[in-house]
């Protein structure tokens, strides 16, 4: 019976080592075997990337990046921001003739001062704004600048993306940072027909289906949340471009607080 404690703390000791090193392992299959490329490399990549754009202007939809001609959904404007910044300009670019913007809210921005009116030019399918925030200390982390309502108009593949962007230090000496703006994508399917039914017949519409981002740690769909899904957060961790799929904490990055979200939840 002496020996039974330290073997438990022992067993203990050594579980987390080993469902990572299971991990590695898995990735490690994957990545050579699928990819055929150098993990290594793509960490070093990744990394690189991190320590070259300090803040990310990114587009995120309520729910998922499909539509039909007629589709009204709502887009965040959001920024990232790992440094201290205190203003943001940008130009978002859009397809005019296949997508049109009803307008905009800034109920949830950070922005407490507008340098600017915020516009929609329709004609030549652009939304600009310019602004900050007077808080001490600036805005670190992720917020919200505008939440933009738009509608597809035609079918097809409609991008938003950034025409310019700029983004400032909350230094004191109004440094211009570097940064990553990301684009983001609809795939609009033509309106569905009317389903042409007999004379007296009454058929009730069938209500579009509505997909939300996934939540769900679950990455693969499988009913579990295992080592196979921490193979692929990690993967998609070291990938590019960025995926909202993997994104669990929608912040426009798939890193280490989306694998912290997903360990919570392995069983």
């Amino acid at each position: 019976m002496a020996k039974s404690e330290p073997s438990k703390r022992k067993a203990a000791e050594f579980s987390w080592p080993s469902v990572f090193a299971g991990v590695l392992v898995a990735i490690g299959l994957v990545t050579f075997t699928v990819r055929g490329v150098d993990i290594f490399a793509l960490v070093a990549a990744a990394t690189s990337s991190l320590l070259q754009a300090p803040v990310t202007l990114y587009l995120t939809s309520y729910d998922d990046l499909d539509m039909q001609v007629g589709d009204i959904k709502k887009i965040d404007v959001d920024v990232n921001a790992r440094v201290a910044i205190n203003a943001v300009g940008a130009t978002i670019k859009f397809p005019q003739d296949s997508m049109e913007v009803l307008g905009f809210t800034k109920e949830k921005s950070f922005f407490d001062l507008w340098t600017e009116e915020t516009a929609i030019s329709e004609d030549v399918g652009e939304i600009h704004f310019s602004g900050g925030t007077t808080r001490s200390g600036g805005m670190t982390g992720t917020s919200t600048i505008l939440t933009l309502t738009v509608r597809a108009k035609k079918s097809g593949q409609s991008s938003f993306y950034f025409k310019d962007s700029q983004v400032y230090s909350d230094d004191g000496k109004g440094t211009q940072l570097d940064n990553d703006a990301r684009p983001i994508s609809f795939s609009v399917l033509p309106q569905a027909s009317p389903t042409n039914v007999s004379s007296g017949a009454s058929v009730a519409p069938s209500p579009q289906p509505v997909k939300p981002l996934p939540k769900s740690a679950d990455l693969n769909s499988d009913g579990y949340i295992n080592l196979i899904d921490m193979s692929i957060m990690i993967i998609h961790m070291m990938m590019a471009p960025y995926d909202q799929r993997y994104d669990l904490n929608v912040d426009g990055f798939v890193n280490i607080s989306d694998l912290s979200i997903l360990l919570s939840q392995v069983r």
